[in-house]
């Protein structure tokens, strides 16, 4: 038995840092993750032009701290997208999403999963605040309260995490923008590297109120 167990040895090794060497390390992802918000906030959320804000100072980008929970729908929402992600890119954004909220979790919109990763930086300084925070400016006046404190905003951003492919090369993320009571709408975002730079390549409106 023992020749048998030896002579297997290499395959073992073989298949072991197989494995290893497609696996993509999670700090990686992150360092990533974090150029991928910094490339869509700073050419398409910033630079959007907004009637509603139109000759309002904005300086100042307000997050919440923790990622919203995705309702098991988003997994079907991905097909609305005009350009179809890898499938290794979609496993990883349901995986670093996870778990999906359950039917009596729906209603509760926004449940906090993650901690927003703490690398993120953009061409303006932003504001992470908790959902403590935001639910007292809510209980106190809603929308108004949140621009008393937060003048030069544009209302409130929700990020989740974002699923990458093991090319490192697609990206996938939800982004949520709420601005006023019943105004506001969250994306779908696909990005895809070439030259060693990200760019947007589709993007799929969940819902716009």
């Amino acid at each position: 038995m023992k020749p048998i167990l030896i002579a297997l040895l290499p395959i073992f090794i073989a298949i072991s840092y197989s494995c290893n060497s497609t696996a993509v390390d999670e700090s990686t992802v992150m360092r990533e993750e974090a150029d991928v918000y910094a490339v869509y906030v700073n050419k398409y959320y910033i630079t959007q032009p907004w009637a509603e804000f139109k000759n309002k100072p904005f300086d100042t980008i307000v997050i919440m701290e923790e990622t919203p929970a995705l309702p098991s729908s988003y997994a079907q929402n991905i097909s609305g997208l005009s350009i179809k992600p890898d499938e290794d890119t979609v496993k990883s954004f349901l995986k670093r999403n996870s778990p999906a909220m359950s039917e009596s979790e729906e209603n509760q919109i926004f449940i906090g999963r993650y901690p927003v990763n703490p690398s993120i930086n953009f061409n303006l300084s932003h504001k992470l605040i908790s959902i403590e925070e935001l639910n007292r400016i809510y209980n106190a006046g809603s929308f108004r309260e949140f621009y008393r404190k937060y003048p030069s905003s544009r209302g409130l951003v929700r990020l989740s995490r974002v699923g990458i492919n093991h090319d490192m090369d697609q990206a996938l993320f939800y982004f949520a923008q709420e601005y006023s009571e019943g105004g506001g709408e969250g994306f779908l975002i696909l990005l895809e590297k070439k030259d060693r730079e990200w760019g947007m390549v589709s993007r799929y409106a969940v819902w716009v109120s």
